[in-house]
């Protein structure tokens, strides 16, 4: 009989194959490709390639978006000795002389505070960052945001929660934050973060999907059972279906197929016990105003979520966006 973490790792084989086997490429599949024993060098020209391209003009310069300065670093962490000078160098300039982005929403925001807390972290001695601060100020800017975000979500709930389109763009930083971070204090408190929201997706897992109201859910997808980019990583801490590679394979689960980190085994066991169905599930979650600097008070919002074996139907108040 195997454990839950073989089966995890199991699972997170069987991902890494079907993410490799697709034609396009990318930072975020460079995980699966390493995973799956490919040639270091190709990884590296990969990320060179992809990661921080010139824009156009006579003066610009590497840019790169939150996303991928989150899944560069993830790569840079992991896989970094085997990564050829050339491309570690690359991922260098672009924090040091790149433009980087730090978006707008509070998802943005984490994985660009992630990134750059490990990239400063990675090179200490540049003298200035690309935000024209030294890497000591750029790391205690993203260190003091990452525990501030850490601890609202603890006191408040999940800000933009339970989505199962940018739920994952929550959960894996705090993943690879867990992993990587320096700070013992930090990558504690990024793996209790990371748990709690694997905890969330458990609750109202149900028939493969995430049952309930969700903030940010769009693209008219709310009376689906299975909608958003989440399947990857139900399927890998959760198990209880079949695999199937269109829904189970995102290239952004790279991350999570790689990382040490590994949720509770009782989450699992939350996320696929039926024995007490039907029931309901009450959370309490915060506004997204706070992040917003709304002039109105933070209220509240309160989701209310009816499972059983054959359906199930959820409500979610006002307060979001």
């Amino acid at each position: 009989m195997t454990t839950y973490t073989e089966d995890v790792d199991s699972r997170a084989l069987q991902i890494a194959e079907a993410i490799n086997a697709r034609e396009a490429k990318s930072v975020w599949s460079i995980h699966a490709s390493m995973i799956c024993g490919e040639d270091a060098e190709a990884a590296s020209t990969l990320l060179a390639e992809k990661f921080g391209p010139i824009g156009d003009g006579a003066f610009a310069r590497n840019a790169a978006g939150t996303f991928d300065v989150l899944a560069a670093m993830s790569v840079v962490c992991r896989w970094g000795d085997q990564l050829s000078r050339e491309s570690l160098n690359h991922v260098r300039t672009v924090f040091t002389d790149g433009v980087l982005s730090r978006g707008n929403t509070e998802n943005h925001w984490l994985m660009h505070y992630v990134g750059s807390l490990l990239a400063c972290e990675r090179w200490p001695d540049e003298p200035l960052w690309w935000n024209g601060m030294t890497p000591a100020a750029t790391h205690g800017e993203a260190d003091r945001w990452l525990r501030g975000i850490i601890d609202r979500t603890a006191r408040c709930g999940h800000h933009e929660y339970d989505s199962p389109q940018y739920h994952p763009w929550h959960l894996l930083p705090m993943v690879v934050l867990a992993d990587h971070a320096k700070d013992a204090g930090l990558r504690q408190l990024a793996a209790q973060a990371a748990t709690l929201y694997t905890a969330d997706m458990a609750l109202e897992y149900s028939q493969g999907g995430w049952a309930g109201g969700h903030s940010r859910e769009g693209y008219r997808e709310n009376t689906w059972t299975v909608s958003g980019n989440l399947g990857v990583l139900q399927y890998l801490y959760f198990g209880g279906e079949p695999f199937a590679a269109d829904r189970h394979s995102h290239p952004l689960g790279g991350i999570a197929l790689a990382a040490t980190w590994r949720p509770p085994e009782i989450v699992a066991r939350i996320a696929l016990d039926q024995s007490s169905l039907p029931h309901v599930v009450r959370k309490t979650k915060a506004p997204r105003e706070i992040h917003r600097h709304a002039d109105q008070a933070p209220r509240a919002v309160r989701k209310y979520t009816y499972l059983s074996t054959s359906f199930a139907l959820g409500s979610t108040q006002l307060g979001i966006d």
